[in-house]
């Protein structure tokens, strides 16, 4: 369990001074990263689009939502965000699926492993989308 948030950058030219004069404007990175963007470029960007998704903490810190960069820039406070963690607020982000085994492979107990597949190949079965 672990917070995350996802932020992409959407403009018609000039996407590197774009992104770095975003994240300096959003208050993510203020003195980087690279040199500082070509503020002509930046101008010359058509309608900069930023998307944030933001999972887990104090959500109010990272508004998730879609911005057009030329109205808004959102204020993100990364690190109040990252502060904010709890055990309640917590989310899971990535599972590696090369890792995962099934929950009953966990039981020791032949009978309530086999009730236990059983159990959950139903659930599965009754709740698939078929496509025909």
């Amino acid at each position: 369990m672990s917070p995350e948030y996802d932020g992409t950058y959407y403009t018609e030219q000039y996407v590197e001074d774009g992104i770095r004069h975003t994240v300096r404007s959003i208050g993510y990175w203020p003195n980087g990263p690279g040199n500082p963007p070509d503020e002509n470029n930046v101008k010359l960007n058509g309608i900069p689009i930023l998307y944030i998704e933001n999972h887990g903490g104090d959500n109010s810190l990272i508004p998730s939502g879609v911005y057009n960069l030329q109205k808004q820039y959102p204020q993100l406070n990364i690190n109040k965000w990252f502060q904010s963690l709890t055990e309640d607020n917590t989310a899971l982000v990535d599972l590696n699926l090369d890792k995962l085994i099934p929950i009953y492979e966990l039981v020791t107990d032949e009978l309530k492993k086999t009730e236990l597949q059983n159990a959950i190949e139903k659930y599965i079965k009754d709740r698939q989308i078929v496509f025909e």
